[in-house]
């Protein structure tokens, strides 16, 4: 515990990304890790299996960000993240999707959530049978989806 104590007081950030994978432990969620390269906006990424084909995904209504997605054996991957329109404030969008995957990395199921880390905590988004990932509730100025996963088959 004195050592997750010392990483809450060195960087919120790894708090809520630690938090998120608590929450996500025992219900099914896989986290995918990629190397840096996805994170600071290179076009690929890496896994253990080979190199990843990141490609960017629209930003919703009143949103703006940087979120790619992946697809490798039946996994699709997300990374990045996604701010709302009030640029460090915090604010309702004009849209609760986020952005929309395209049709050949959807899940099959009508629903997915998933958990995420916000900088106001951790939280849940949907991601819709339709692609549409919607956005999570409560106040926020940005969204990670880097390390979601979820199989095509979900």
């Amino acid at each position: 515990m004195p050592i997750l104590r010392s990483l809450v007081k060195q960087a919120p950030a790894i708090a809520v990304s630690a938090a998120v994978l608590v929450l996500a432990a025992g219900t099914g969620v896989s986290f995918a890790t990629t190397s840096a390269d996805s994170a600071s906006g290179s076009s690929a990424g890496h896994d253990t299996a080979g190199t990843l084909a990141w490609h960017r995904l629209p930003d919703g209504s009143g949103w703006r960000g940087t979120i790619k997605y992946a697809v490798s054996n039946g996994v699709v991957y997300l990374s990045g993240i996604e701010r709302d329109r009030c640029s460090g404030k915090t604010c309702v969008p004009l849209s609760e999707t986020m952005t929309t995957l395209p049709s050949g990395a959807r899940p099959t199921s009508p629903q997915l959530v998933m958990p995420v880390a916000t900088d106001n905590g951790a939280r849940t988004i949907s991601i819709l049978r339709n692609g549409q990932i919607l956005a999570p509730g409560g106040p926020f100025t940005f969204v990670s989806l880097s390390g979601v996963s979820f199989g095509l088959g979900s």
